[in-house]
């Protein structure tokens, strides 16, 4: 029989890829989470043997009737060297109840040799202080005995501050039902009256009567009261006038809506450079409208550009005339009606030119750029467009072209020379 054979049914059934449990991974496993929390274990047994030693301590010796054990030899030198010197300088300790102070040093004797709990020993310095105040009026600090570091709720020997606000909150009433002042009297700090100057006011003139006072006036009616209202603002709102105004037929006419011959007249003239159809797709389908471009001008050193949109032409010219009276600069001229000097501007993609020419030249230039000019008042002068003829773009770039100019004038005031000196 071969060997297979005699094998037992229990062993001829097992799987052969089935492996028996390793104890192996489980040691590696373990060894990886004692290295992910090594640092926490540490923390651990260093705080567990602290808190260990610090409750062996011995006990605290008891205390004397002072505040300070008697072999604090540092605090003993700094109170003498601070009593041996000149009081320059007025303290006054508050005498408050002793659940303030005295009672903390009593309850623990860590109180009063603790690093934290340093108001004990500034309180016990104070108190042998040459310059200790006995009143509040002379004195130049104050000192408020109050421990609030000497809550040890824990032997580690860390504070707890919670209680510091209330305790602080309840001195401070104390010592105002004391009615104990924090400061010196104002009145010592009072400046002393000034001398008399020896100033005259001028006589009145004759026949002056000097008003009465208007607390000595008769007293105003209510309908006076409304008379000068209605003076300074114009009619109420509700309607009510006592000037014989009627509020109801006031009507606010706005310009466009005015024909022109209604509009308000002024010194300024007006040009269109273009009018354009628009077209704005919405949903339901397009709004056909009117672009105008209108130069305003008085054609004495004033120019202004606008642009206005409506659906009719005639509105759309006048809000761009409009436009441009909101937008008025002022064109820097010469005697001869020139510019002053040259000058290049950009606006978007348009480029302008503009030089300054001799009298009888005219205005040599094209398309916006020569509207602007006229009817800014130039009459002699060169310009260009040399980019693109967009007549938008060319107006505004010839309208920053003239505001980067300037007058002799301001320039010789600028570098501190008479205009003669500027061409020498």
């Amino acid at each position: 029989m071969p060997p297979a054979a005699s094998a037992s049914p229990l062993l001829a059934t097992r799987d052969p890829k089935q492996r028996r449990p390793s104890h192996s991974g489980a040691t590696h496993h373990l060894a990886d989470k004692l290295r992910k929390h090594s640092t926490w274990l540490l923390l651990w047994f260093a705080l567990s043997v602290y808190l260990f030693l610090s409750s062996m301590l011995p006990p605290a010796a008891p205390l004397r009737p002072a505040f300070l054990p008697s072999n604090s030899r540092t605090l003993s030198a700094t109170t003498a060297a601070i009593a041996g010197r000149a009081p320059s300088i007025r303290i006054y300790v508050y005498d408050l109840p002793a659940r303030f102070n005295r009672d903390w040093v009593a309850a623990d004797a860590r109180c009063a040799r603790h690093l934290f709990a340093a108001e004990v020993a500034l309180h016990e310095a104070l108190l042998g202080y040459g310059g200790r105040a006995a009143l509040p009026e002379d004195a130049d600090l104050f000192f408020v005995p109050v421990y609030v570091s000497c809550n040890f709720f824990t032997a580690n020997g860390f504070t707890s501050l919670s209680h510091a606000r209330g305790l602080l909150a309840e001195a401070v009433e104390l010592a105002a039902l004391r009615r104990t002042p924090a400061l010196r009297s104002s009145l010592e700090f009072m400046p002393e009256p000034v001398a008399a100057s020896g100033f005259e006011f001028a006589a009145p003139p004759e026949g002056y009567v000097e008003p009465a006072p208007f607390d000595e006036l008769p007293p105003e009616s209510p309908e006076d009261v409304a008379v000068a209202y209605e003076a300074l603002y114009g009619p109420a709102f509700s309607g009510e006038t006592v000037m014989g105004n009627n509020v109801f037929e006031v009507k606010v006419v706005d310009p466009v809506d005015m024909d022109r011959e209604q509009r308000p007249s002024d010194e300024f003239s007006e040009r269109v450079v273009q009018v354009n159809r628009v077209t704005k797709v919405v949903k339901g389908g397009r709004q056909l409208s009117f672009r105008a471009i209108v130069v305003v001008g008085d054609m004495k050193g004033h120019v202004g550009v606008g642009v206005g949109k409506a659906k009719e032409v005639t509105e759309a010219i006048t809000k761009a005339a409009m436009n441009g009276r909101r937008n008025l600069v002022t064109v820097p001229l010469t005697k001869y009606s020139t510019f002053p000097h040259r000058a290049d501007a950009d606006y978007g993609a348009a480029r302008v030119m503009l030089r300054p020419a001799c009298p009888g030249s005219g205005v040599i230039a094209g398309g916006a750029v020569r509207v602007v000019l006229e009817m800014a008042g130039v009459e002699n002068a060169l310009g260009k467009q040399l980019r693109s003829k967009n007549p938008l773009n060319n107006a505004r770039a010839t309208i920053k072209a003239t505001q980067m100019m300037r007058q002799f004038k301001d320039v010789a005031a600028e570098r501190g020379l008479p205009m003669e000196e500027l061409w020498k």
